[in-house]
């Protein structure tokens, strides 16, 4: 064997000796492994294709539900317990839906003055008793909603994809399809498709 293959064969077997002092190179175990699947049940399935995705889906269209049932403040008359063309027409929409038992109750969004917000909550129940909404004081709230408004530059597409219908899902706001969401347009688009948005074509009529 020549010189120089001897030094080469011993380089080898010396870089082989040190990897396995390191740790890199092991023995092989013959006993029992921990399977990351040990504590699956037999017969479980995994989710179908698109749980997740169709569960966040319903998730977002949910809170644009509870959206048109948000009574908020340019639907009043200025500093008044009355309510605006905008807001009559938003409580006559809400109340059918009230009727077809809507899993939602209505929220009034609170002001700084509170008896402000008294008087609207009972004009509110008193419209409802009226129309034959059962335990109306239970189904009114007075809060804060959960939707936020849209900066300038986020207002300007949302309001042409609102008018267009373009792109979005059912009960979402805007003519047709929508694509409002809810918070849209400053204070709420009240989520649904149809005429005036107000989730007629949602998933709680």
């Amino acid at each position: 064997m020549s010189k120089r293959k001897t030094i080469r064969t011993f380089a080898l077997w010396t870089s082989l000796a040190g990897l396995g002092a390191s740790g890199i190179i092991g023995c092989y175990s013959t006993g029992p492994r921990h399977s990351p699947h040990a504590d699956v049940p037999k017969g479980s399935m995994p989710s179908a294709p698109g749980s997740f995705v169709n569960e966040f889906v319903f998730r977002q269209c949910a809170k644009a539900e509870a959206d048109d049932f948000v009574f908020y403040r340019y639907e009043w008359q200025d500093g008044k317990a009355e309510l605006g063309p905008y807001g009559r027409k938003h409580l006559a929409a809400a109340s059918r839906r009230l009727e077809a038992d809507a899993p939602f109750g209505i929220m009034i969004e609170a002001t700084e003055d509170p008896k402000l917000d008294q008087d609207r909550y009972l004009a509110i129940a008193d419209i409802l008793g009226q129309l034959g909404i059962s335990e109306p004081a239970t189904r009114v709230r007075i809060g804060l909603p959960a939707a936020e408004g849209l900066f300038g530059e986020e207002a300007e597409p949302a309001f042409g994809q609102l008018l267009s219908g373009a792109s979005g899902l059912p009960g979402f706001g805007g003519s047709g399809p929508g694509s409002g969401s809810f918070g849209a347009n400053g204070n709420g688009s009240f989520g649904g498709g149809g005429n005036g948005g107000f989730g007629s074509t949602g998933l709680y009529r």
